[in-house]
């Protein structure tokens, strides 16, 4: 028996970004207790995974391989990881100025596509129906829009930008109430 895998057969599921939150997340702590080697090197890897999977989903989108329906609200409030992940990785390696803004647009970006779909997902649907289908993994909006106020204070604190502190804490706002 053989088992044959080929790269544009593959589907990632909408939240497969958190793998590089989580590893993210890990590294910005072994960095905060002094474990600089593990830190670095959890880093790496949380950079690696977040280039890999988005030339996966690009990939599997050129091949029309990605099954993920976007009016579905479980789809776009999962897709948030990506926001969370790009969030994460700039915390990480916010000392990089070019890599602060361009994982900043890229989290802001996406955070804004997703909670104009996520919205309108939720709007047409009756609040009974949403309810029945709520899991843990809705949180993740929160998660995301939680990390877009800390990718602002970066911003404010590793730039001249200091307005940006005026951007993280209503959106900090919104993700409590999210």
């Amino acid at each position: 028996m053989t088992v044959t895998i080929r790269l544009a057969d593959l589907e990632p599921a909408p939240d497969v970004f958190a793998a590089v939150m989580a590893t993210g997340i890990l590294s910005i702590a072994a960095r905060m207790h002094h474990y600089r080697w593990i830190s670095d090197t959890l880093g790496v890897l949380a950079t690696a995974a977040l280039i890999v999977l988005f030339g996966l989903v690009i990939v599997a989108a050129m091949f029309q391989k990605l099954s993920w329906d976007l009016t579905d609200p479980d789809v776009t409030l999962r897709l948030f990881t990506f926001v969370a992940a790009c969030a994460v990785l700039d915390s990480r390696l916010a000392s990089y100025r070019v890599i602060l803004q361009l994982l900043g647009a890229l989290a802001l970006s996406s955070w804004l596509v997703l909670t104009v779909l996520t919205a309108r997902n939720i709007a047409v649907r009756p609040w009974a129906a949403l309810r029945d289908r709520a899991h843990g993994a809705w949180e993740l909006a929160s998660v995301g829009t939680s990390g877009l106020a800390i990718v602002a204070t970066q911003v404010a604190r590793h730039t001249p930008d200091h307005w940006w502190l005026g951007v993280a804490v209503p959106v900090w706002v919104v993700a409590l109430g999210c």
